[in-house]
């Protein structure tokens, strides 16, 4: 019996079977995730702040006149074929040059860090549009180099185990990471429709619209082009004509229209619809006239629009060929009112508007 504590040891130390060990655990990850209610994305003025003196307003940075806003996320629509996407390049470039293409504010911005992410076009197209008259009519189109970077979508299908197949996740990690690894300052993507892994996917673009806007609480300046359902005929441009959801424009600092002109097959306009921001065009009924063309160098030697001053949306919405033949029916119905007069009616009509005497004094 002396060899008996030996023969089975001892129990120190044995807990045995805890039947509450995974409640335990469950109550503590339950303890440590539960939110702190000093974590808070939202701050609150101090009362003294409220006070006008004590406020420092940031002083307003045009990127396109009141158009568009540093800062701001601006939208511009268009019908297909109306050069939405030739206008947004030359945004890019005045921004990334420094050289503001319309200012309200006499003033200039410095060269601005723009990244233009092109969903429309392959690189070669791209090259092929902005390919240059060369000054010498026996020589070869040249290469226009921008000041801005373009990137451009080249993906083979496979989406990281991390986006758990979500193409639009994915979509969204890429912008991310390019924004920072360039330092951008000024982001331009060409057009939303490539935001979404759908071809209507107006749910998964609004997601990343209002994902783009928190990214300008860092300072970044977005405009997203989009595209504008087609009109049978000609009329004022509004914020329902935008392709797509109507939200586009509803979570958008500013939206702008490009709108084809009637008056010319060169001829296009600019219309301000919406705008968070004081002293602009919207309601005034004026729109910014454009003229696409080659301008003359060194201004610009690619494909672009020039501001031609403003106008009223109506002059450009104007039936011209109606009413050229209107006005040569007119005449028409004149001419044959004259010739059915005897001359006696003429000469008295002559006599009563005075045509007559001045006749006779040769004047």
């Amino acid at each position: 019996m002396e060899d008996f504590p030996s023969r089975y040891g001892t129990a120190a130390g044995w807990e045995g079977n805890d039947p509450y060990k995974k409640l335990r655990e469950k109550a503590r990850r339950a303890i440590e995730d539960e939110p702190n209610l000093f974590d808070n994305m939202l701050v609150q003025p101090e009362e003294a702040q409220w006070a006008a003196e004590q406020v420092e307003i940031a002083p307003t940075i045009e990127l396109f006149g009141s158009f568009w806003l540093k800062g701001e996320v601006a939208v511009l629509f268009g019908e297909r074929g109306s050069g939405k996407s030739l206008l947004a390049v030359q945004i890019a470039e005045s921004i990334a040059r420094g050289r503001p293409l319309i200012s309200y504010t006499g003033e200039g911005t410095s060269p601005q860090n723009v990244l233009y992410i092109d969903f429309q076009l392959s690189n070669e197209r791209f090259i092929e549009r902005y390919l240059c008259p060369s000054p010498d009519p026996d020589g070869q189109p040249q290469k226009h180099e921008f000041g801005f970077r373009r990137i451009y979508l080249e993906w083979d299908g496979d989406v990281p185990k991390a986006f758990r197949g979500s193409i639009d996740a994915f979509m969204r990690h890429s912008i991310r990471s390019i924004v920072e690894a360039e330092k951008t300052d000024v982001l331009i993507i060409d057009d939303i429709s490539g935001l979404s892994s759908t071809f209507t996917g107006n749910v998964a673009a609004t997601r990343m619209l209002k994902t783009l806007r928190h990214w300008t609480a860092d300072g970044l300046s977005i405009l997203i082009v989009a595209g504008a359902r087609p009109r049978k005929r000609p009329r004022e441009i509004g914020a329902d004509d935008v392709l797509g959801s109507r939200m586009i424009t509803e979570l958008a600092d500013s939206v702008l229209a490009i709108g084809r002109s009637t008056a010319g097959a060169d001829l296009r306009y600019l219309k301000h619809i919406a705008s968070r921001a004081p002293d602009t065009l919207v309601d005034t009924g004026q729109v910014v006239n454009l003229l696409l063309g080659y301008p003359e160098p060194p201004a610009r030697d690619f494909l672009s629009f020039d501001i031609c001053g403003l106008l009223p949306e109506t002059v450009h919405l104007r039936d011209h060929e109606k009413e050229a033949l209107e006005n040569e029916r007119e005449q028409r119905r004149a001419l044959e009112r004259i010739s059915r007069r005897t001359p006696k009616e003429i000469l008295v009509n002559a006599i009563l508007d005075g045509s007559y005497q001045r006749f006779l004094k040769g004047r």
